[in-house]
């Protein structure tokens, strides 16, 4: 007894570019997981670090000694993020992704706020990555 044939994959007949940036089906790698992972854990403890620097004034040096592995963490997890499907800057998490960055510019910008902002930062990371996935996804309508 023959098996029934498999149905042949959907023909995308989007331009290459938008394949490879926007795939139908998200791209999940089991390394993507354990770099996230691992990323995520280097930025928590990074982060840390630098709100200490905040919280207990201990100087500039010591501000800017965390503040390149802040960034570069946090880039790596945006990384992880942009390449299941760049659709991601769209979800809330993306943007509010995008909101974290302004907000360290305007540490960049008016270094008194350092503390507060980090503070709040951290508040908003925290919500922002634990809740549940139809909030972390959800796009706004002007952006659909």
């Amino acid at each position: 007894m023959n098996a029934a044939p498999s149905p042949a994959p959907e023909h995308d007949d989007r331009p290459l570019w938008r394949q490879l940036m926007f795939p139908r089906t998200i791209r999940r790698p089991e390394w993507l997981r354990w770099l996230r992972i691992t990323t995520r854990t280097a930025h928590i403890l990074c982060i840390a670090a630098l709100l200490g620097t905040a919280l207990f004034n201990v100087g500039e040096s010591a501000f800017d000694a965390w503040l390149a592995p802040v960034l570069a963490t946090g880039m790596l997890l945006v990384f992880t993020f942009a390449y299941e499907t760049l659709a991601w800057f769209t979800q809330l998490a993306g943007l509010v992704m995008i909101g974290k960055v302004a907000a360290l510019v305007t540490i960049a910008v008016v270094p008194e706020w350092r503390l507060p902002v980090l503070i709040v930062l951290v508040i908003v990371s925290s919500f922002s990555s634990h809740m549940p996935g139809r909030f972390r996804h959800w796009v706004p309508p002007g952006l659909r």
